[in-house]
């Protein structure tokens, strides 16, 4: 292995047990939030708009791979149509049973996969009661999940990847529908207009992250950070890289800082940063946010050349795509997370 430490790029997540103890914060925040995604849903978008046409290309490749006749995509929030709005498109198509799967951005156990995403479901089910819901459980097919990641970093460091293995399509059926749950995001154009209010959104965010980094975890409040530690390990030995770890963008640690001064202190001479798992398609997050830490660090570090691999969707479409179609069928088969209307 040469001299370069690689930093796996990770979102973080607030602790369970601190959303509950500070509910008053959270409801503050996610109400600034929902009006904010109430207004930029409505927003045009450019036909380049990265993060759409990512996940578009995301969506053809999950329609192929499984074979879904009825397939729509639906944002969680800042994008349209909404999750309900995807299930009442596939409602009009005659569908009775809709198994909604996540997106990869949201696709690990985290607060969003296991406490928001059933919340809008819940209410979703109440709305439609002639509906069967099926919630394919959140979570990664660790080895899949890894190669996937190794197959991306070989990439970027210029090494010969791995050709994506063909998944078997499924027979195409009429008996269900299916909607991938996708994050949504805010037309990059309008992120530092202050139109919208997301700067003051931010400036809480910020300053909530650093209240709760330290906060203890657990693989009951975060499981979030206890899956991305065996994503690591699994990585690191698939790959062969000697100097991998993750860093986490906000909410958790280590910092992205931590993780470059660990890698720092194992001999690296030059950095290379990924996006993690929320992180494979072009967003806010990985064409603005994550690309500004970048260039703190390497302010902080004159000395250490720093890259950043910027997403490539079309590179691992194709295995995302399998994990996804995978997922809805072990739904069907198996059952999913539960979806009560009451």
């Amino acid at each position: 292995m040469d001299d370069t430490g690689i930093i796996l790029v990770q979102h973080g997540d607030f602790p369970f047990d601190f959303k509950e103890k500070q509910k008053l914060m959270f409801d503050f925040i996610e109400g600034m939030l929902e009006k904010l995604s109430d207004r930029t849903r409505g927003l045009p978008r450019k036909p380049d708009d990265p993060y759409s046409c990512d996940m578009h290309t995301l969506a053809d490749a999950v329609r192929d791979a499984g074979g879904f006749k009825h397939f729509e995509v639906g944002y969680m929030e800042f994008s349209s149509p909404t999750i309900e709005e995807a299930v009442i498109r596939l409602e009009g198509q005659g569908v009775r049973k809709v198994v909604l799967v996540n997106s990869p951005g949201i696709m690990m156990r985290s607060s969003h996969s296991l406490l928001d995403v059933p919340a809008i479901l819940k209410e979703v089910a109440h709305s439609h009661p002639g509906l069967e819901l099926v919630y394919a459980r959140p979570g990664i097919p660790f080895d899949k999940m890894a190669e996937l990641f190794v197959k991306r970093i070989d990439s970027a460091l210029g090494r010969q990847a791995h050709p994506s293995v063909p998944h078997a399509a499924a027979t195409m059926r009429d008996d269900f529908g299916v909607v991938m749950i996708a994050h949504g995001d805010i037309p990059i154009e309008y992120l530092s207009s202050g139109e919208f209010g997301m700067g003051k959104a931010e400036k809480h965010i910020e300053e909530w992250s650093e209240m709760v980094r330290r906060w203890p975890r657990t693989e009951e409040n975060d499981p979030l950070s206890f899956d991305t530690m065996k994503l690591e390990k699994l990585i690191r030995e698939k790959g062969g890289y000697d100097n991998f770890r993750a860093g986490n963008l906000e909410f958790a640690s280590p910092t992205l800082e931590e993780a470059v001064d660990k890698a720092l202190q194992d001999g690296a001479k030059k950095i290379l940063f990924i996006g993690g798992t929320g992180f494979c398609d072009r967003s806010s997050h990985t064409l603005v946010d994550i690309p500004d830490a970048v260039f703190k660090l390497q302010e902080s570090h004159p000395g250490i050349k720093m890259t950043y691999a910027y997403p490539n969707m079309a590179l691992v479409s194709a295995d995302f795509a399998a994990i996804i179609a995978d997922k809805v069928y072990e739904a069907l088969e198996k059952g999913g997370l539960s979806i009560s209307n009451n």
